[in-house]
Protein backbone atom coordinates (compact mmCIF):
# COMPACT_ATOMS: atom_id res chain seq x y z
CA UNK A 1 0.00 0.00 0.00
CA UNK A 2 1.63 3.46 -0.88
CA UNK A 3 2.33 5.68 1.62
CA UNK A 4 0.18 8.46 2.48
CA UNK A 5 0.95 11.79 2.13
CA UNK A 6 -0.66 14.76 4.66
CA UNK A 7 -1.03 18.31 4.09
CA UNK A 8 -2.69 21.02 4.78
CA UNK A 9 -4.19 24.06 3.07
CA UNK A 10 -4.58 27.51 4.58
CA UNK A 11 -7.72 29.21 3.01
CA UNK A 12 -9.69 32.39 4.02
CA UNK A 13 -11.23 31.67 7.05
CA UNK A 14 -9.96 27.86 7.47
CA UNK A 15 -7.20 25.26 7.12
CA UNK A 16 -8.28 22.01 5.03
CA UNK A 17 -6.38 18.90 6.09
CA UNK A 18 -5.63 16.54 3.05
CA UNK A 19 -4.17 13.39 2.50
CA UNK A 20 -2.77 11.60 -1.00
CA UNK A 21 -1.61 7.70 -1.63
CA UNK A 22 -0.90 6.50 -5.14
CA UNK A 23 -0.82 8.02 -8.63
CA UNK A 24 -3.19 8.09 -11.15
CA UNK A 25 -7.32 9.81 -11.59
CA UNK A 26 -7.81 11.81 -8.60
CA UNK A 27 -10.65 10.42 -6.54
CA UNK A 28 -12.04 12.78 -3.53
CA UNK A 29 -13.63 11.19 -0.94
CA UNK A 30 -15.36 13.42 2.00
CA UNK A 31 -16.30 11.73 4.89
CA UNK A 32 -19.28 13.51 6.97
CA UNK A 33 -19.33 15.16 10.63
CA UNK A 34 -16.33 14.57 12.47
CA UNK A 35 -15.05 11.86 10.32
CA UNK A 36 -11.57 11.78 9.03
CA UNK A 37 -9.31 10.24 6.13
CA UNK A 38 -8.69 6.93 7.97
CA UNK A 39 -12.24 6.24 6.94
CA UNK A 40 -11.36 5.81 3.67
CA UNK A 41 -8.03 3.73 4.29
CA UNK A 42 -9.76 0.31 3.17
CA UNK A 43 -10.66 2.01 -0.24
CA UNK A 44 -7.73 3.30 -0.39
CA UNK A 45 -6.20 -0.12 -0.18
CA UNK A 46 -8.10 -1.70 -2.90
CA UNK A 47 -7.23 0.63 -5.50
CA UNK A 48 -4.27 -1.24 -6.83
CA UNK A 49 -1.89 2.12 -7.44
CA UNK A 50 1.05 1.17 -6.18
Amino acid sequence: MPAKQAHTLDVPGARLHYQVRGQGPALLLIPGSNGDADLFDAIAAAGGNP
